[in-house]
């Protein structure tokens, strides 16, 4: 078996593995008792992609607050998934209390250095903001109740999962098989206008696809609501991952980290990145939930 063969394999084997996991965490996350296992592995996620984000920092010369970062992001999900379990008026405003204290706490301890404290305080906020508002925004989405709806938001956020990753799916084979004119050649030279297009049009199909098996729940009663929604998801993780490509060229390292067939964890998430937030914010306006 060949080198590409081999790491199709791996990226196949590892992508089913977390396909059956995350069913898994996604369908306990709603179960009463169980829904906390919904919780740990975002937190890894967190913790392991802040990880990559600030050694990319590192090779660029920067010292992110890595530790104070990755304690407060902790701190911050889990009051999220509180605030959405446990509904009070404390726990309502605690995601936010915590982002205040948090950030004037490591401003603090930043403009104490004073050798490169603005570079290392402003590459610790981004690699946070980077991570934990989407992060945030996958349980948003999956516990999201409107007054008055019974909505599961269980099937939102696989829609949410299932889109932005066909769209990387079908960019992957379509640029394999037909891939000839270079999209950005100076952020990612493997990437290929054809794969992009091919990209597209997957989102747009696993929309269409989506919408019209779970056409109640979703209220996208017109087709075309499907397809556009698909491709401005699918056009918002070609975006997300661009820019961590950007990140990565800029560091001048190849993979954030060395997950079989995958590369790492901000290799896994780059996609949903601008997606999640995007939807969430969608539903928040009524727009389609």
């Amino acid at each position: 078996m060949n080198k590409a063969k081999q790491g199709l394999s791996a990226r196949l084997l590892s992508s089913a593995i977390g396909v059956v996991g995350l069913s898994f965490f996604i369908w306990v996350s709603h179960v009463p008792g169980m829904s906390v296992l919904f919780l740990f592995p975002l937190l890894w996620l967190l913790y392991q992609g802040l990880k990559e984000y600030y050694r990319l920092a590192e090779a660029k010369g920067f010292t992110p607050f890595r530790t104070m970062a990755t304690g407060l992001g902790a701190a911050y999900l889990m009051a999220v998934y509180a605030k959405l379990l446990f509904p009070s008026p404390l726990l309502l405003v605690l995601p936010a209390l915590l982002l205040l204290v948090g950030g004037f706490t490591t401003a603090i301890c930043a403009f104490a250095k004073t050798a490169g404290s603005l570079g290392n305080l402003a590459v610790t906020v981004f690699g946070f903001c980077y991570l934990i508002f989407p992060l945030s925004c996958l349980l948003e989405i999956n516990y999201f109740s409107p007054p008055y709806q019974q909505i599961d938001g269980r099937l939102w956020l696989l829609f949410a999962l299932a889109v932005p990753k066909s769209s990387d799916i079908g960019a992957y084979f379509t640029g394999k098989l037909f891939g000839k004119h270079r999209l950005a050649p100076s952020i990612s030279p493997n990437k290929t206008i054809e794969g992009a297009v091919g990209g597209l049009l997957m989102s747009a199909i696993a929309s269409l696809l989506w919408g019209g098996i779970f056409r109640e729940t979703f209220g996208m009663q017109v087709v075309i609501h499907s397809v556009i929604l698909g491709v401005v998801l699918g056009l918002l993780a070609q975006l997300g991952d661009l820019s961590e490509s950007i990140l990565k060229r800029d560091a001048r390292v190849q993979d954030s980290s060395n997950l079989p067939g995958l590369g790492g964890v901000l290799d896994v998430l780059d996609s949903l990145v601008f997606t999640l937030p995007f939807l969430y914010l969608l539903m928040k306006a009524g727009v389609i939930a």
